[in-house]
Order: C-alpha cells, then sequence, then structure tokens
C-alpha cells in the first residue's frame, strides 16, 4: 500500500488541482481530530462561511442552522471560544472523522466538492466510541494566490470558501464543541 502525500501549498500543476481538492479534505479531518484548530482556521478563505444544518433543512430551503460562521472572523472566533471561553466548561472528547471518496465538479475556477463524513466520539471516561454524526460536506474550494491564464494555475493553494456540514439527523446524540 502506498501512502497518500499532501499537497505543496505552495506549487500546483494543473492535472493536480482535482488531488490538492482531495488532500484539503482529509488535512481539514486530520485539522480537527487533532484539535490544531489555528490549522482548521488557515484552511479557510479571508470571504468565507462554515455552516452546520440538517438535511431536512436543505432540502426544504430553511436558512436554519446549528452554527452559522458567515465570516472568516465567526470561524476564528469559534477557536477562542473552544480555547479560552469554554475550556473546562464541557467534557472533553476525542473525534475520528470517516471520509467518503471525494466528488469534484467545476464552476469557473472554484471546485464544487461533496464528500460523505462519519465522525465518531471516544470520552475518557467512557468504553468504545460513539457516532456523534454523519452527513455530507457540500463545499466551494477556491485557489488563492499565484496567476490563471488559460486555465493553468501557478503557485494557488486551496482554501474553503463554503464549508456546508448537511447532517443526516435533525438531533444528535449529544452536543459538539469541535468543529464537524
Amino acid at each position: 500500500m502506498t501512502a497518500v502525500q499532501d499537497f505543496d501549498r505552495t506549487t500546483a500543476e494543473p492535472p493536480d488541482l482535482e488531488r490538492q481538492v482531495r488532500a484539503l479534505q482529509r488535512q481539514y479531518a486530520r485539522a480537527v481530530d487533532g484539535k490544531r484548530l489555528d490549522e482548521w482556521v488557515s484552511l479557510f478563505a479571508p470571504d468565507c462561511s462554515y455552516i452546520v444544518t440538517t438535511r431536512e433543512n436543505e432540502e426544504r430551503g430553511l436558512p436554519l442552522a446549528l452554527v452559522y460562521d458567515d465570516s472568516n472572523d465567526r470561524v476564528q472566533d469559534r477557536v477562542v471560544y473552544i480555547q479560552e471561553v469554554w475550556k473546562g466548561h464541557f467534557n472533553d472528547y476525542r473525534q475520528r472523522h470517516l471520509l467518503s471518496d471525494v466528488e469534484v465538479s467545476w464552476v469557473g475556477d472554484e471546485a464544487r466538492v461533496s464528500v460523505g463524513f462519519a465522525v465518531y466520539i471516544s470520552e475518557p471516561t467512557k468504553i468504545g466510541s460513539q457516532l456523534l454524526a454523519s452527513g455530507e460536506y457540500a463545499d466551494v474550494v477556491v485557489f488563492e494566490g499565484g496567476v490563471s491564464e488559460g486555465g493553468v494555475f501557478e503557485g494557488r493553494v486551496p482554501k474553503f470558501r463554503e464549508k456546508r456540514v448537511i447532517l443526516d439527523a435533525n438531533v444528535l446524540p449529544r452536543y459538539f464543541v469541535y468543529p464537524l
């Protein structure tokens, strides 16, 4: 079995764009699972959103969300709350993402991405792991920096412009603190 390497965040050849989008998804999951929240924030574009909603709300076109961070400042605020405000006020846990294959389509320079996910949690005081959430990431990934001429991307870095977490269930078995 060959290990998959992360993308080089400084260079990108056009055939590698989808590979970079896939690697960005893996990096997102590893950053959150490892509680490296500053790294998590760095994966978002300056003009971004992080929204957690349910499949029912999505299908019915309801503008309701469990989390609605509609700017990079709010994404950064989420990290401050987790690390400083909520610290010591919740039962900490470890989480583990399982990701499906990544589907990518292109609209201009933007990648529209769909990924199935499951997030399991393990708590220090409990035996075993528990499914916290499952659903779909419906993301928009943009490439920042560098130059795009005739579809050729030079030195471009993939970032989430939209990270939309669509939960299969309307109610989760417990609260969540860390990003899903």
